[in-house]
């Protein structure tokens, strides 16, 4: 059986770089909002909200699963900053839920913002 390594660092690279990934992809959602794919660029909004709300979940219980850890001071002080990357993501996902909500609402004709026009 092979033994793995607890390395919480690693963690944070990763979820920062999921962060990082759900901002690319909500922003190439809104350069097709501009072209005539309009439908796509709900899918890719729709995609980047729940992978944000995924990664924030899943980072969210590693921290809580480190604070049920005796950790040393360094680790420890980091583990409660690590929390406001959760809160930030949060931030944005909502920021981006009103924008996908104008971006359907400004539309005067669904079936037009649907099919391109």
């Amino acid at each position: 059986m092979s033994k793995l390594s607890h390395n919480p660092q690693s963690y944070v690279n990763g979820y920062i770089s999921m962060m990082r990934n759900m901002i690319l992809s909500s922003s190439v959602g809104l350069v097709i909002v501009n072209s005539k794919y309009r439908i796509i660029s709900i899918f890719v909004f729709l995609f980047s909200f729940i992978y944000g709300i995924k990664s924030a979940y899943d980072f969210n219980k590693y921290v809580e699963y480190l604070k049920t850890l005796e950790l040393e001071d360094p680790l420890k002080f980091q583990v409660n900053q690590w929390k406001q990357w959760v809160y930030m993501t949060y931030i944005y996902l909502i920021i981006l839920l009103f924008i996908i909500f104008y971006i359907v609402i400004k539309q005067k004709n669904i079936k037009d913002f649907l099919m391109g026009k």
